[in-house]
């Protein structure tokens, strides 16, 4: 409502806003804006007004609006990006920009921003996704680091990514962008972001990576039919010691029950399945046991399955609550799951861009809690929290 406005307008800046509020996620200036950049910039050139002292050229920390220096060689022929909030920008934000790209020798041009150079209201996190080869690589090399193969000394900091952090509310939320080039990443600069990312070469207890596979293994056939070809993506050590419990509104609590205790997070790739899914679990170490915390299953967001475009018609709680009788028959193994008594817990959950009910059932061990499609009752993410006892 407020794009063809040619001067600002205020609008409420809360969380409660991302989803309702009257936000902008073009990657572009609206025309409004876009008219009163061209009038500061001539002000500009005129004397009558003059850019913001705070630069807002490569700024790393806070950022409602960043202009970053690209190498075009690295960027297909790009040389400069734009971040910009959801909302209506002020005539402080729309100088800051006009001149953060003075201060780097270039004019500023409002018709210039396209999807190629700028992201704008924290719908992306990023200036592209990984490609699936860049991906398989990356599982590469996170093993070698938790098998101890490849060292921090190894990847230089130069080859690490620029990650901006954000300032979350004017993003929807997003706390930080990564840029990534448009050109194949090498494997220094992927290690270097793993690293960065606190990856490191697996050690708890007497456990190496191997022992910590084979043990996340045994603890998920406990509970979920694990297809044989999962291949392990990484192995990662955690401290911790939690378990869960439902509130009156059936929402999931977090009980800290000891100590922080040494343990693990263990990925796989779900193989032999129609839908491209990942499973990871958490577990921790108690007397030299090994404790399951949490097991989930999804499905990948970067390979969207076809399934999400289909529909069956109107979908009600009960036949979710069906979907997941379903899904559970077939793929869980945990005592108790053939008299799982299903309940819906929220509805209407963006997820895999489609709205989504959450089910929710329990045994005496285990909280169960599945995302259910509601346009087709497609199970596109799986749950299993520890009880507290």
């Amino acid at each position: 409502t407020w794009a063809e406005s040619d001067t600002y307008i205020e609008l409420p800046r809360g969380e409660e806003d991302f989803a309702s509020g009257d936000i902008m996620r073009l990657p572009c200036l609206t025309p409004g804006e876009a008219r009163r950049a061209a009038r500061l910039l001539k002000e500009v050139e005129s004397g009558e007004t003059v850019y913001p002292d705070a630069s807002v050229l490569n700024k790393m920390t806070d950022v409602s609006v960043g202009v970053y220096e690209l190498a075009p060689e690295d960027y297909d022929g790009e040389t400069m990006y734009v971040i910009l909030p959801s909302r209506c920008l002020t005539d402080e934000m729309l100088l800051a920009l006009i001149g953060a790209f003075c201060q780097a020798g270039r004019t500023f041009d409002p018709a210039g921003l396209n999807a190629r150079n700028c992201r704008r209201g924290g719908g992306i996190e990023t200036t592209r996704f990984l490609t699936e080869e860049e991906t398989e690589r990356s599982k590469e090399i996170h093993l070698r680091i938790s098998r101890g193969e490849l060292l921090r000394e190894q990847a230089e900091e130069a080859n690490a990514p620029l990650v901006p952090a954000l300032d979350a509310v004017a993003h929807c939320g997003l706390e930080e962008f990564t840029f990534r080039p448009y050109r194949s990443l090498t494997d220094a600069e992927i290690a270097a972001k793993l690293f960065s990312e606190r990856a490191e070469a697996f050690a708890v207890g007497r456990m190496d990576a191997d022992d910590a596979e084979h043990q996340a293994r045994a603890l998920v056939a406990q509970a979920m039919r694990m297809p044989e070809g999962a291949e392990c993506a990484f192995v990662t050590p955690l401290r911790f010691a939690e378990a869960y419990s439902l509130d009156s509104r059936g929402e999931i609590q977090r009980i800290v029950i000891s100590e922080p205790a040494e343990g693990c997070m263990v990925g796989f790739d779900w193989a032999g399945e129609a839908v491209f899914g990942k499973l990871q679990t958490m577990y921790y170490l108690d007397a030299g046991e090994a404790v399951p915390e949490r097991i989930r299953w999804f499905a990948d967001y970067s390979f969207l399955p076809a399934w999400h475009l289909e529909t069956i018609g109107e979908i009600t709680g009960d036949m979710c609550a069906d979907a997941a009788r379903i899904w559970c028959a077939d793929h869980l193994t945990l005592t108790g799951r053939d008299a799982l008594q299903w309940a819906v817990t929220g509805e209407d959950i963006p997820y895999l861009a489609v709205e989504c009910t959450i089910v929710t059932a329990q045994t005496d061990e285990w909280i169960i809690q599945l995302m259910v499609c509601q346009s087709n009752l497609a199970v596109c993410d799986a749950e299993l929290y520890r009880k507290a006892r």
